[in-house]
């Protein structure tokens, strides 16, 4: 007979059984701590553990969680702009403020530094921006979106709520795609007007085809990402994926979006290139990617014919705004500090002033609510403090990603090819999509949903490149 457990009473019964209770080892008879037995089992005579209530309130409560999250997740991203999604962004802020040692983990890190200087310099653009009460008022608006993007690392520590978040995301939004779609095959048919007219059948899904052809690509990069997880292929869980994946194709084909289309196309083909760990599988997708970029060129007007159409030249009048915005600061010497964040604040300087008068435009409707382009909108707003400031942030969270994936190689054992595709497989599709929302940004400006999934994404990443990899077996 073994001798007792340390911390279990001495048995008053030689022969109660302690099978299922923690600590229970065969040849043992003693009876449990009291905080043993107050956790999950207590001894019966069956000589058989007995689940308490406790495992069952636990059970209720993570049902309850998931089902918490599952609606709001479906209230962003149905109804973005809605009280109901920026009281959950509240509540999100709120939940981090209170594990405030998991947010530390995340934002410790310079591009934290940098992000915070970015949103203060933006709160203090109201001290000097063009219209004062504009500038006020739309950053008002986006406080819950800060709060939410603030405290959402404290929600995703084990790295599986990542995952859950990603997929449930993706597959709302491939809903809202694929009603859209219905929609628009009931209005346009299903012939060549379908591809013709697609792009102009309002209402337009997340306020412009733009927006919903880039969130339609970043759903894929989830989609394709999932295909690659442990026991993907198993018992038909490859079928979801792929039937979204499908969706998300052929949305983009449909609305003939022209940058969207060419920013998956690039970080598609550059992601393999990139990433895959080992030179020889980077050298076999460098010449795969590099024949497949030559045909998609060569095919470009077949799979998109608004290639060839006359609104390519000056990007569909977006190189007079381009110019205009450019220049405006110089002529006002408010290169540094810019005009204050928010359209408004680019309305009335861009519109409304009255020392420059706003470039001519062919057709009376043609109006720019923005400066069609992320980067530079932020130098017109914050001038060229607030583009440095975020080139770096940007930076720095890029050096940080690919810091995680060295680590994530060194820790994964055995070093096969799949152990360490999956073990970088979060961050690298995180990294892409916020890289496609940057590079979207060269030449449009990533407004409306669109805007918080670029600052969501940043949290997401602060969120997965905080905890430590796990260490490898003997390491």
């Amino acid at each position: 007979m073994s001798a007792p457990e340390k911390g279990m009473k001495k048995p008053r019964n030689p022969g109660e059984s302690l099978v299922g209770a923690p600590g229970f080892e065969p040849g043992t008879f003693c009876t449990p701590s009291k905080r043993a037995t107050s956790l999950r089992y207590a001894p019966s005579k069956s000589g058989l553990g007995v689940a308490q209530p406790g495992a069952a309130r636990n059970k209720k409560k993570s049902i309850l969680a998931w089902l918490a999250a599952t609606a709001a997740i479906a209230a962003l991203c149905f109804h973005p702009a809605g009280a109901f999604s920026d009281a959950v962004y509240v509540l999100v802020g709120l939940h981090g403020l209170w594990r405030w040692r998991r947010l530390r983990d995340a934002w410790a890190h310079p591009f934290g530094l940098f992000a915070l200087l970015g949103v203060l310099w933006m709160a203090a653009s109201a001290a000097w921006s063009f219209w004062p009460a504009g500038t006020v008022r739309d950053l008002s608006k986006e406080i819950p979106l800060f709060l939410g993007v603030l405290g959402l690392p404290a929600l995703l520590v084990p790295a599986r709520r990542a995952w859950a978040g990603l997929s449930l995301a993706a597959g709302c939004i491939t809903l809202r795609l694929a009603l859209d779609l219905v929609r628009l095959v009931s209005v346009l048919g299903c012939g060549a007007g379908l591809f013709r007219e697609a792009r102009f059948a309002e209402p337009y899904l997340y306020n412009h085809p733009n927006i919903s052809c880039m969130f339609a690509g970043l759903s894929l990069f989830v989609f394709l990402a999932l295909l690659l997880r442990p026991g993907a292929w198993r018992r038909g869980r490859f079928v979801p994926p792929l039937l979204g994946a499908a969706v998300c194709v052929l949305y983009l084909l449909v609305l003939a979006s022209r940058g969207p289309q060419a920013v998956i196309a690039v970080l598609a083909l550059a992601a393999p290139v990139l990433f895959l760990p080992g030179w020889r599988p980077r050298a076999i997708a460098l010449v795969l990617c590099a024949v497949a970029a030559a045909a998609g060129w060569q095919a470009k007007e077949v799979l998109n014919p608004r290639l060839a159409d006359s609104t390519m030249d000056g990007f569909n009048n977006r190189k007079i705004v381009w110019q205009h915005v450019t220049l405006l600061p110089k002529w006002q010497n408010r290169e540094w500090q810019g005009f204050g964040w928010g359209k408004r604040a680019f309305h009335k300087a861009y519109y409304e002033n009255p020392r420059q008068r706003p470039p001519w435009v062919p057709g009376d409707r043609l109006v720019f609510p923005h400066a069609h382009s992320y980067w530079r909108m932020i130098r017109f707003e914050g001038g060229n403090v607030a583009l440095a400031i975020w080139s770096l942030a940007w930076l720095a969270l890029l050096l940080r990603v690919l810091r995680r994936i060295r680590l994530d190689a060194l820790a994964t054992r055995p070093p096969h090819f799949l152990p360490l595709l999956r073990a970088r497989l979060l961050p690298v599709l995180l990294l892409l999509s916020l890289a496609a929302i940057l590079l979207y940004g060269v030449w449009d400006y990533p407004d409306s949903f669109l805007r918080d999934a670029q600052f969501l994404l940043l949290a997401l990443l602060a969120a997965a490149t905080a905890t430590p990899p796990a260490k490898a077996p003997g390491a």
